[in-house]
């Protein structure tokens, strides 16, 4: 399994539910919240994508990830994607510290968004 490959597609999916729940948020702060993380994510998945591919070659196998359902929670979507990029780093990366860093920034990004989605009302 490519779990690079996986890595972009789960961040697209995760792209995709917070997009709709940001389109269905009755909280401005959580709108807001939203879009930043819907925004950010696609760049850094993006980044990532090209990093990893300059060093070894085309990813070859995207997976075709179903974007959470639309009544999914969007704090749950945002959390599974830290836990899976976390647990899977060192797969993603081959242990190239500037994949690795690009994994950090998309923990962090979560992190961040989870802050301002939970905190800020």
């Amino acid at each position: 399994m490519n779990h690079a490959g996986e890595l972009v597609a789960r961040c697209f999916a995760a792209r995709t539910a917070t997009h709709i729940a940001h389109l269905r948020t009755r909280s401005y702060s959580a709108h807001m919240a939203l879009q930043e993380f819907y925004d950010a994510i696609v760049d850094l998945a993006d980044r990532f994508a090209e990093t990893y591919q300059g060093h070894f070659g085309p990813i070859e196998a995207f997976p075709n990830l179903t974007p959470p359902s639309i009544h999914d929670d969007s704090v749950k979507v945002i959390e599974d994607l830290a836990v899976w990029a976390t647990s899977h780093r060192d797969d993603c990366s081959k242990k190239r510290t500037d994949l690795a860093n690009i994994i950090d920034e998309i923990t962090a990004q979560c992190g961040r968004s989870l802050y301002k989605i939970k905190t800020l009302k």
